[in-house]
């Protein structure tokens, strides 16, 4: 056979190969989306994966069972001190001249919540009439926009002037405080609400970015798009992460709607590439880039990881993040666990507030922005079939509204 008969076989099976993973893209975001048209001009695009009403159960649930969950392993384990320094590392920062460790400060948090009486809490009639009255403020006002909705093509505003899940944590705040004098009510009260509408946030912002999964790998006209149409789908996903304080941000969306996504997603992808670039000694092999936010490599000491590089490891640190170990499948999930009750815990630490606002940074920079971004990273595995890894990602999200969340969970979870 000669050279040439050999290059154009090869050249058939990877055409073939594609094409076999194209038709998985398409399938995989077909079966996910629902691209609405109205007189054949794409509208919005739905999400068929998430539940149209609002129930707050599932987290209350989750964070009540995580609560007695770390309690019990606090009593039964000799060396728990020692794991939790060492999943915090190091990590410091300095306030008038004095070095403070952030391990200490999240021990201390575990440590409060240590003796925290869960089930009185939780059934506390005041805390029920706190959470129920939130519940009903947010379902009224999510009814504005469909919480299954991931872009609206036409409307540069759609979500920045539906912002109505702040106005229901600040009036359900507002009631905690007046109907209960009770410290561990109050804070535990207050973390879920905060809690619940950032999570209810980062439900649709995950799934986004499996859309944007998609919009990078697939030619506009197999997700029954025009190039326009999926500009357009790219500026509404990042038009909807707006804080509602950044008016100016909303203004400039507005005024150049059709490039504003599009200019947006390249240039986080130029980040992530620098990134890569800057950081690359630190890795002995650097393998596929899975899509515009995930790398695989290998550490120097011949750990594989999965990285993230839009996300740094934390606020202190421009390392890309891990999104996951190979070796260590259940780190991420464990530190993810840890910090989350480490929160609540901080706000009966006894220590300065400024102090308090500083570790709380710090925690959330340490998972907050990664498990939104990790939506990517699910797709990915969709696509693939590979139920395993989605699992594994899903159950490190650690967000109880998302409709896999618990079996993925109770699937690999194994501290």
């Amino acid at each position: 056979m000669s050279v040439m008969a050999r290059c154009l076989i090869i050249f058939c099976i990877s055409l073939n190969l594609f094409a076999t993973e194209q038709e998985k893209l398409v399938s995989a975001f077909h079966e996910r989306f629902e691209v609405v048209k109205e007189n054949g001009q794409t509208m919005r695009v739905l999400d068929r994966f998430i539940q149209a009403k609002f129930d707050i159960r599932p987290y209350v649930q989750f964070i009540k069972s995580a609560l007695i969950e770390e309690q019990q392993r606090m009593a039964s384990k000799s060396d728990y001190e020692q794991e939790i320094y060492k999943l915090v590392g190091d990590a410091s920062f300095v306030e008038k001249g004095k070095e403070i460790k952030y391990a200490p400060i999240v021990m201390d948090s575990l440590n409060e919540l240590k003796d925290l009486d869960v089930e009185n809490v939780f059934n506390d009639p005041r805390f029920n009439q706190v959470v129920n009255y939130f519940e009903e403020r947010i379902n009224r006002g999510l009814s504005l926009i469909g919480l299954n909705v991931i872009a609206e093509l036409h409307d540069p505003l759609f979500f920045y002037k539906r912002n109505v899940t702040y106005e229901a944590v600040k009036m359900a705040l507002n009631l905690a405080k007046r109907i209960t004098s009770s410290i561990p009510v109050l804070n535990t009260a207050s973390y879920v609400l905060v809690e619940v509408e950032r999570l209810i946030r980062e439900r649709r912002h995950f799934h986004q970015n499996m859309v944007m999964h998609y919009l990078e790998n697939v030619a506009p006209e197999k997700l029954s798009m025009t190039h326009d149409e999926v500009s357009l789908v790219w500026s509404s996903i990042y038009e909807s992460q707006i804080p509602w304080y950044a008016k100016w941000e909303s203004d400039s969306a507005r005024a150049s709607w059709k490039k504003y996504g599009p200019n947006k997603f390249y240039s986080f992808w130029r980040m992530a590439s620098g990134r890569l670039r800057n950081w690359r000694s630190n890795y002995v092999q650097v393998g596929d880039r899975i899509n515009f936010a995930f790398n695989r490599v290998v550490d120097r000491k011949n750990n594989p990881l999965i990285i993230n590089l839009f996300d740094t490891q934390n606020s202190i640190s421009s390392k890309p993040a891990v999104a996951y170990h190979e070796n260590d499948p259940q780190r991420v999930l464990r530190m993810r666990f840890v910090y989350t009750i480490a929160e609540l815990g901080l706000s009966f630490v006894p220590i300065p507030q400024f102090i308090k606002d500083i570790g709380s940074s710090f925690l959330k920079s340490q998972y907050e922005s990664h498990r939104i971004t990790e939506g990517a990273l699910y797709a990915h595995f969709e696509t693939e079939g590979n139920q395993e890894m989605m699992d594994q990602i899903m159950a490190q999200n650690l967000n109880p509204f998302e409709l896999r969340f618990y079996d993925s969970y109770m699937t690999i979870k194994d501290f």
